[in-house]
């Protein structure tokens, strides 16, 4: 990402997406949210399920933002797995009837229970029992196929407790520059980001390595590009010139290239999939 000379000042607050036209999710699907318990809501941010039954001859496609968190993830089946940030598009079908439940950490609540960098997760799957050897993987499939989303919320943070996570300075630190990197509009690379935290650009991504699991370049352009992809989905028509100045990009054409590597194609092929909407 490159700064233009004058970027122009926004003071509007940063639209929220994270699932891209999820609209059209809801109307295939059932989605629910869980709070963690007090003494784990430091590491664990929010508990989601999704519950479909299509028939047998549909399927549906959810083009999702990639989250600047690690997951766990269990199906139906009881199949689950832990899932590191995913840096590019990605995409999710679904398919007759099934159900899933996804526990979502904070930014920098991974490092507490595993204590190794979380880069070694980015972009890779790993089974849960490997990560989680104590978790009980008869009662967690047994629970899925119930869809007792109270029951596996219990488990998981149970298994959670076994690992006596506990909040250090630095994580609470970068999870305070990450908010504000996402709030201010003027943040917009990771030397001023370095600034703000008061260490050297090295030193910061020496410890997003560690505690994140991506650089804060990476975080910096997500957010940017989340704006982008709610903007497009708010507004009719759209002149990409003055939002990728307004997003602090050089000129369009650095923004069309972000956003097909985090969104999957370019603005204007990804903004006629919304409800028509034009870019210009």
């Amino acid at each position: 990402m490159e700064k233009p000379a004058n970027p122009a000042a926004s003071g509007s607050p940063r639209p929220q997406v994270t699932l891209l036209n999820a609209g059209s999710l809801d109307r295939v699907c059932v989605r629910g949210h869980l709070m963690p318990s007090a003494d784990l809501a430091p590491f664990v941010a929010v508990a989601w399920t999704m519950e479909w039954r299509l028939p047998n001859d549909q399927t549906f496609t959810q083009q999702v933002l990639p989250n600047p968190s690690v997951q766990i993830v269990v199906d139906h089946s009881g199949r689950a797995e832990v899932l590191g940030i995913v840096t590019g598009a990605f995409s999710t079908t679904l398919a007759g009837e099934g159900f899933v439940f996804g526990l979502r950490f904070r930014p920098c609540g991974f490092y507490p229970v595993v204590r190794q960098p979380v880069a070694r997760f980015t972009n890779r799957r790993h089974p849960l029992t490997d990560v989680l050897p104590g978790v009980d993987s008869a009662a967690l499939q047994r629970l899925a196929r119930d869809t007792d989303k109270p029951g596996l919320m219990e488990l998981l943070q149970g298994a959670l407790r076994m690992r006596e996570p506990r909040r250090d300075q630095i994580g609470a630190s970068l999870e305070a520059l990450i908010d504000r990197m996402e709030a201010d509009p003027q943040m917009l690379t990771t030397d001023e980001a370095a600034h703000s935290f008061g260490a050297s650009v090295r030193t910061l991504q020496r410890l997003f390595h560690q505690h994140v699991g991506v650089s804060p370049k990476w975080i910096l352009r997500r957010f940017r590009l989340k704006e982008a992809a709610a903007t497009i989905e708010q507004r009719q028509p759209i002149n990409m010139s003055e939002l990728a100045q307004r997003l602090g990009y050089y000129d369009q054409a650095h923004l069309n290239r972000d956003f097909r590597t985090l969104i999957g194609q370019p603005p204007a092929t990804w903004a006629r999939q919304q409800s028509g909407h034009s870019v210009g």
